[in-house]
């Protein structure tokens, strides 16, 4: 019996060609993936981990998927041709991450899960992309002063900074408001002045040269006096009413202003976020419980939000009958 040429095609198109591909599954900077989001592979190919293989079965090429594994948006790809050879257009996994000396007057320590920033840092210090979390500054007068907001490594393609969440987007951490104040409560600064005091003294000294000659010496004496004064410029003072203001319907539960606890960032002042608890007795009725002290000048400035109110706690009470059997 006698094959047809169109059958021979047939089974020489269906051998399939094997690539190694073992020094890139060893490669523990990179990743990878048969699907990345937004891209399309040209003719997805099939990926034999134990093998270590990328399989080309039909077509020109076979392709296949390779991201950085730190970064899993750098993406490259790998062609498995029809002769065995395989091409590699590999992502530039260079490390990537913040320089935390950016930071400048944040940059107080290694911040890690402790502090809620879980995503640590690269080998060489470079704080990793989407770490995330409160920041400390050192105040002249000792304190330290946490972050109003969450200042996170936020890398992009043209590089990697510190911002902060806003609005859907990341603004950078150096932002201001329409009137120069920074959205990013900075410590307090500490300037230093320095006065100089010049004081002239002349002394005049008698010298006799014979006994009936009789002349004077006068010397003239200069004392300079450095004064160093450092003084700490407070940030602008501007606040919210003291206390946090509750909704109609709590007032109406019987709750007053004092029952209620918060947690705030930054006491009552501009910019400081404050999160709320019920008192005893009551449980809060959804998920909204922050508060945001927002200034628009130093006399214009409002507890923004509208929060889940907290209602009663219900409780089940058992009610015992008593009945008199005959």
């Amino acid at each position: 019996m006698k094959l047809s040429s169109a059958l021979l095609v047939s089974s020489a198109s269906a051998t399939a060609v094997e690539c190694d591909i073992s020094h890139l599954l060893s490669d523990f900077t990179l990743l990878l993936r048969g699907r990345v989001k937004g891209q399309t592979l040209v003719n997805k190919g099939k990926i034999r981990k134990r093998a270590q293989i990328l399989l080309h079965e039909s077509g020109d090429f076979s392709d296949w998927f390779v991201s950085c594994s730190a970064d899993k948006k750098i993406v490259g790809t790998i062609r498995c041709y029809s002769d065995g050879s395989l091409v590699e257009i590999l992502p530039d996994c260079t490390e990537r991450g913040c320089n935390p000396a950016d930071l400048e007057i944040w940059n107080t320590k290694t911040y890690d899960s402790s502090d809620g920033c879980k995503r640590g840092y690269t080998a060489s210090g470079l704080e990793m992309h989407g770490n995330s979390c409160y920041r400390k500054c050192n105040q002249p007068n000792g304190d330290t002063l946490l972050s109003n907001k969450k200042l996170k490594c936020h890398c992009t393609n043209d590089g990697c900074s510190y911002g902060f969440n806003r609005g859907g987007s990341v603004d950078s951490i150096w932002i201001t408001r329409w009137n120069g104040v920074p959205l990013v409560t900075p410590c307090d600064v500490a300037t230093t002045t320095t006065s100089t005091t010049t004081t002239t003294a002349s002394t005049t000294t008698p010298i006799t040269t014979t006994p009936s000659t009789t002349s004077t010496s006068t010397t003239t004496t200069t004392t300079t006096t450095t004064t160093t004064t450092t003084t700490t410029q407070q940030s602008a003072d501007w606040h919210c009413a003291n206390v946090v203001p509750i909704s109609d319907y709590e007032i109406a539960l019987g709750i007053s202003t004092s029952d209620m606890n918060w947690d705030c960032t930054d006491s009552n002042s501009d910019g400081s976020f404050c999160t709320k608890s019920c008192p005893s007795g009551f449980v809060m009725r959804g998920t909204r419980k922050t508060k945001e002290c927002s200034c628009r000048n130093a006399t214009n400035c409002q507890w923004k939000k509208n929060l889940s109110d907290c209602e009663v706690t219900l409780k089940i009470q058992q009610i015992t009958c008593l009945f008199n059997l005959p």
